[in-house]
């Protein structure tokens, strides 16, 4: 007869010990990560309209600065990353044993809660993170060009 994981745990697969300290601590990382994507996402939109702002009064293309770059790419690793660590503390739970004792804290549940914010927030941070690149395009494909309607270099 084979033996499961569960007959193989100390106490045969009954109740375990509630989740650790640690793992409590961590978990309260993930809704950490996902404020930042969504203050890096938020402070992304500020400076892009700053930018388009500038670029429209001054009549030219205006290179990217890079804080545009460090919100775009900085706002989609914390949400990657709090993805990342929800998952791994959900693996760590069933290796220890505690197979859906995670969800039974308020920590676990608000991991999970903010772990389905920070999908959203990658899906988005994604596409700033293209618009990023495609304005970057245009930018240097028609630096030399004026920008407004009726100018000529």
């Amino acid at each position: 007869m084979e033996q499961t994981v569960t007959d193989q745990l100390p106490d045969g697969g009954g109740t375990s010990a509630p989740p650790s300290r640690a793992w409590r601590y961590a978990a309260l990382a993930v809704p950490v990560l996902v404020v930042l994507a969504g203050v890096l996402g938020a402070v992304f939109l500020r400076l892009s309209d700053d930018h388009l702002h500038h670029e429209s009064h001054a009549c030219r293309w205006i290179p990217l600065p890079w804080t545009i770059w460090a919100t775009s790419y900085g706002g989609l690793v914390a949400a990657l990353l709090a993805i990342a660590l929800y998952t791994v503390l959900g693996r760590h739970a069933r290796a220890c044993g505690r197979g859906g004792q995670e969800k039974e804290t308020w920590q676990g549940r608000l991991a999970g809660a903010f772990a389905v914010l920070a999908g959203l927030a990658a899906v988005a941070l994604v596409l700033a993170v293209f618009l990023v690149h495609l304005d970057s395009h245009d930018i240097a494909t028609h630096r030399d060009q004026p920008m407004c309607e009726g100018l000529r270099a």
